[in-house]
């Protein structure tokens, strides 16, 4: 059904349809002038075929897909087209968008698709259902990591040359590192063997020494279970702290007042205080602030810690390195807000010396301010130094 019209100026005689043709349909033409057939006035056409998809990713009934892979159709004879997907009926929020020039249609979800998850895909073109335009696909199951080094929380890292790997459970893919000191992530290299499932992260420069550093390794597209972990790295070699080894037997233990916990000490040897640092536990957070003060009471020196893990010995570095006189009392402390310390009853008690630098008899310290920790015991509070001695 149609209307003819002739524009006699011209010549031109023009059919136009009431509705529009059909795809993939042929049709024959005849036109005629003065109420009579014309010379060559028949003739036939083909309308473009309908819009067919060519290709699909994820492959239909696809399994082990990453969370972050790309789900596309290309369709050809296309003028638009549209991709949605759903999981367990409800439909996965994202973006769909169309290159004309490609035929090629791509949805990106808001967020990474979950993992051990099944989606349905569905396809339409110029606003139309299309044969084979409906498939689906399951993403791979979540990786975990199930060992790493440096271990999680590990002390006196040494960083000249040090590699951070992680070895994933199996079927996992495309394993991938990243490491930060702090917010401030560090330069380097990321790799992943399949056949071993260990990832390996090379900095492009050495790490530095003191310092508290967080991992994270990704697989799958996405997130590892216990993916993230930390660890600190040792002092310089000819630097050296109170206590190396141990741990507290309480390393959460409670108070009703923030407190300022401390150590009290002394050096037989020339040197300077570069860092302070005190022990963690889980449930000590907020504010920590390391304090340096002399036996009568005058602070030399204080710091704030930043990049902390969750748990372990933190370090904060001095702006300026505290020069100590040998033999002289000096007591150094963290105050907390958490109104959490750690401690071991009576470690103490007797002296402790590592190399230049020992404790005092009855070497623990602390106070309820932020003011000079006065009141001495036995109970070891893990807080420290890190002294590096002349020579």
């Amino acid at each position: 059904a149609g209307t003819s019209s002739f524009n006699a100026s011209t010549g031109v005689v023009t059919f136009s349809p009431t509705s529009a043709l059909q795809r993939a349909k042929t049709y024959a033409v005849t036109a005629t002038a003065n109420g009579a057939a014309v010379s060559g006035g028949a003739w036939s056409f083909t309308t473009l075929p309908n819009p067919a998809i060519m290709a699909r990713t994820p492959a239909s009934s696809a399994t082990g897909v990453l969370v972050n892979a790309p789900i596309t159709a290309t369709i050809s004879n296309a003028s638009g087209a549209a991709i949605t997907v759903t999981t367990g009926g409800a439909a996965v929020a994202g973006t769909s968008s169309f290159n004309a020039s490609t035929g090629v249609v791509t949805f990106t979800p808001t967020a990474a698709l979950g993992f051990s998850r099944s989606y349905s895909v569905t396809a339409t073109a110029n606003g139309a259902a299309l044969t084979g335009g409906t498939w689906s696909f399951t993403t791979i199951a979540q990786a975990t990591r199930s060992s790493s080094a440096p271990a999680a929380n590990a002390t006196n890292v040494n960083p000249t040359g040090l590699t951070i790997t992680a070895t994933l459970s199996s079927g996992a893919q495309a394993g991938a590192i990243t490491l930060a000191q702090g917010t401030t992530n560090v330069a380097g290299t990321s790799t992943y063997n399949a056949s071993t499932r260990v990832v390996s992260f090379v900095p492009t420069v050495t790490l530095d020494w003191t310092k508290n550093y967080t991992a994270t390794v990704t697989a799958n597209g996405g997130a590892v279970t216990s993916g993230t972990w930390s660890f600190t790295t040792m002092a310089k070699p000819d630097q050296v702290s109170l206590f190396t080894t141990g741990t507290p037997t309480n390393p959460n233990t409670t108070t009703v007042q923030n407190m300022n916990a401390g150590t009290r000490f002394k050096t037989s040897a020339a040197g300077v205080v570069t860092a302070i640092k005190f022990y963690k536990g889980t449930l000590n957070i907020g504010t920590h602030t390391g304090y340096l003060w002399n036996s009568a009471g005058q602070q030399l020196a204080t710091v704030t810690f930043t990049g902390e893990s969750s748990s372990g010995w933190q370090t904060a570095t001095l702006s300026t390195p505290v020069r100590l006189t040998v033999g002289a009392e000096y007591r150094v402390s963290v105050y907390s807000t958490a109104r959490v310390y750690a401690a071991t009853t009576g470690g103490l008690s007797s002296v402790v010396t590592n190399g230049p630098i020992s404790t005092i008899a009855t070497g623990g310290a602390y106070s309820y301010s932020t003011g000079y920790p006065s009141t001495t015991t036995t109970t070891k509070l893990w807080v420290d130094v890190i002294f590096d001695p002349d020579n």
